[in-house]
Formats: structure tokens, C-alpha cells, sequence
């Protein structure tokens, strides 16, 4: 052996012992920057070694070593950019459905209710019943006017980007709640007909590709629809236009379905944002009034508030969820006051801060999919 074969021989042999041993320095070397886990599950603790329970442990250790082996995000996410790219496939096809022009569809909760596969039981009707016309009759006697609105999911409105396996049914969750809420004559804003109408003839589009919300273009489309429905109880109430906005062409990178499918930060899309032409009226209330409830920490989106000093425009109270918080820009110009309530998707009334704020409209705003939410969390 010549001494050049020596020396590349010895070389070879430390840098195969390095790359054994580097999965074991990464945490005090940190060569690789850090990648945060983006799967909604809660990762494996490192047990605890008891001699008195040795069977236990390895199976325990292993699956904690699993979810913290130093290289595992970044293997996931090679593997994730090669199956994508390379192979079209999708390597979590049990959390999303890759449409046409790569269009993410979420399949969780979404998918069986656009299927029709998680119809109200006519018990389960009945208490939706009770509760909406508890809510009803709470605002009328007290003179404030209710509007429910059904912020359409992506596949509502999408559809044409949908393979062909996912058929829409003829009903689902989302129209038994829209045929009650008509036959109690609780005004309504059905978006999710409107919004898939005009979306066929604009060439903007509504939806984020790479999250599950309507993004800051399609929640002006339906702002103006909701607002349209706010006017038939007072008329002065001031809209908004397109043409009080400048709209820009951005890049915008990431969305919670590539992080659901380990895509971050590979995916990223074209999107339309509405930069104001006017001063806003409207100015945030600094801190909230009210107390989160238990099951909500989060504060800061528990309540968003915003007020016009010295005006005589009508107050809005709306009741909502994460779909609603690209409707805040728009909303809150067009009312004295308005008052935001994300209660964690429980929808309730919260006749409490009803009392307090005494708005002149009362608002639900809720995604399809959470048509029965009303008493999922009632108790029924």
C-alpha cells in the first residue's frame, strides 16, 4: 500500500467515525441551524430508568430518541422537498390533499364535513334548534339585530381544483344548519355560494394555496357581502371599496398546511395584500375589558377591539374564529365600535359581554365545518 492509499485510508476512517458520532456532538456543536417541528402532536419525554421497570424502557427510550434524533426535521423535510417535487406525491397524504396547481386542501375535520360525512343526528338538530332560538330571542328582546355568517372552507369554493376522487354530496353539515337558521328567520349570510360564484370569474384568488384561511384579498370579498347584510338594518354604515385600497403582488412563504406537511419553507405562492389609500378611523383598544375564559389563554386573540373617536356610526359585537381575523382590517372601519370574541371555537353567546358592550348589531361568524359548535360545547 502506498503511503497517498495510507493517508486517504485513515482519512476515510475519520471522517466515517465523525459522521457516526455526529448525531451525538449536534447538540453541543450545533453545525445545522435548528428546524422547529411543525407536527400537531406532542413529541415522546424521555423516561425516566428505574430498575424496578427495565421492560419498559428501551421501547420508551427508543421512540424518545426517535423524536429528538438531531437530523430529524431536516431528513423529514429532504425527504418531504424529493417525494413533492420528484415523485408528485405527498408524504403526509393523511393531512392534506395536493389539488390542482398544488392548491393544499386540509383533510382533518374538513374533508369528512365537505363529504357529507359528518351529518347532525336530528337529536343533535334539535338542540341547535333550541340554542339558536335562545340566542334569538336573548338579542330581540333587547333590541339588537342578529346576522349568522358561513365562511366557506376551501373546498366550498375551490372545487374545480379538487381531484377527482373528492365529490361534493348533495348536503351536508353546513345546509342543515343554513335550512334551520332560515326557518327560524335568523338572517344569514351563506358564503360559501357567492364566494365560489364570483371566484369563478375573478382571477384573483380568495384562498391562500399553502394555508387553509381566505387570504387578505378574499376576506374583502366577503366583507363586502357581510356588509351588504349589516346595511338592511342601518343603511349609513360605510363600505369599503377596491378602489380605496393599492393592491401589490407579494411573495409569501409558508401557510399552516405546508407546515402540517413538512414543505416549510419549499411552498410559496403569489399572493394580492390591500395596502389603505385613507388614514384608518378605527384605532385598537389597547387592552381588553374582559377576562379570557379558562379554556382560552390567548388573550390577544381572545379580544380585538377598535373604536372611532366622536362617531355616531352603529357598534358591532361578532363572535368569531381565526377566519375572521382577516376581516378585521375592513370591519372595523365601517363601525363606531366593534368588538372581536374568539372563544376557542366554542361559539357561544357571551351574553355577559352582550350585556356589557350593548352593541346595535350582533354578529356569528363561523367556518362551515363548526356548523354545530353552537352545542358541541353547550352540554346540549
Amino acid at each position: 500500500m502506498t503511503r497517498i492509499s495510507k493517508i486517504f485510508s485513515v482519512v476515510l476512517i475519520v471522517l466515517f467515525s465523525l459522521l457516526l458520532m455526529w448525531p451525538l456532538l449536534e447538540p453541543e456543536i450545533k453545525l445545522l441551524k435548528p428546524l422547529e417541528n411543525t407536527e400537531n402532536r406532542a413529541l415522546a419525554e424521555k423516561p425516566e430508568f428505574d430498575v424496578n421497570r427495565l421492560d419498559p424502557f428501551p421501547t420508551a427510550y427508543e421512540q424518545y430518541y426517535n423524536d429528538h434524533f438531531p437530523f430529524r426535521n431536516h431528513l423529514a423535510r429532504s425527504y418531504a422537498w424529493l417525494d413533492f417535487f420528484l415523485f408528485n406525491k405527498n408524504l403526509y397524504p393523511d393531512r392534506a390533499i395536493v389539488g390542482g396547481d398544488n392548491v393544499l386542501f386540509p383533510i382533518k375535520l374538513s374533508l369528512n364535513h365537505f363529504l357529507g360525512k359528518d351529518l347532525m343526528s336530528a337529536q343533535r338538530l334539535d338542540s341547535l334548534r333550541i340554542e339558536l332560538e335562545r340566542r334569538k330571542d336573548f338579542l330581540a328582546v333587547r333590541g339588537i339585530p342578529f346576522i349568522i355568517v358561513i365562511a366557506p372552507e376551501k373546498f366550498s369554493v375551490l372545487p374545480d381544483a379538487l381531484p377527482d376522487f373528492v365529490v361534493a354530496p348533495d348536503s351536508n353539515k353546513a345546509d342543515q344548519f343554513a335550512r334551520l337558521t332560515r326557518e327560524l328567520r335568523i338572517p344569514l349570510v351563506d358564503l360559501r355560494p357567492y364566494m365560489d360564484s364570483l371566484q369563478r370569474t375573478d382571477e384573483e384568488p380568495f384562498y391562500y394555496k399553502n394555508d387553509t384561511h381566505w387570504n387578505p384579498y378574499g376576506a374583502f370579498m366577503a366583507y363586502r357581502r357581510i356588509m351588504q347584510a349589516a346595511q338592511r338594518f342601518y343603511p349609513q354604515l360605510p363600505v369599503l371599496s377596491l378602489d380605496d385600497f393599492t393592491l401589490q403582488r407579494n411573495r409569501h412563504i409558508g401557510g399552516n398546511m405546508v407546515d402540517l406537511i413538512a414543505m416549510t419553507p419549499y411552498l410559496d405562492e403569489e399572493l394580492t395584500t390591500l395596502t389603505p389609500r385613507f388614514k384608518p378611523r378605527a384605532t385598537p383598544i389597547s387592552k381588553s375589558p374582559y377576562e379570557a375564559p379558562p379554556f382560552f389563554q390567548q388573550m390577544h386573540l381572545f379580544f380585538n377591539g377598535y373604536e372611532m373617536a366622536s362617531d355616531t356610526l352603529p357598534s358591532v359585537m361578532v363572535v368569531r374564529d381565526s377566519f375572521t381575523q382577516n376581516l378585521l382590517p375592513y370591519m372595523s372601519q365601517s363601525f363606531g365600535r366593534s368588538v372581536f370574541i374568539w372563544d376557542g371555537w366554542h361559539m357561544g353567546l357571551n351574553a355577559p359581554i352582550v350585556e356589557k358592550e350593548n352593541p346595535d348589531l350582533y354578529m356569528l361568524i363561523l367556518l362551515e365545518s363548526f356548523a354545530d359548535n353552537l352545542v358541541k360545547y353547550s352540554g346540549e
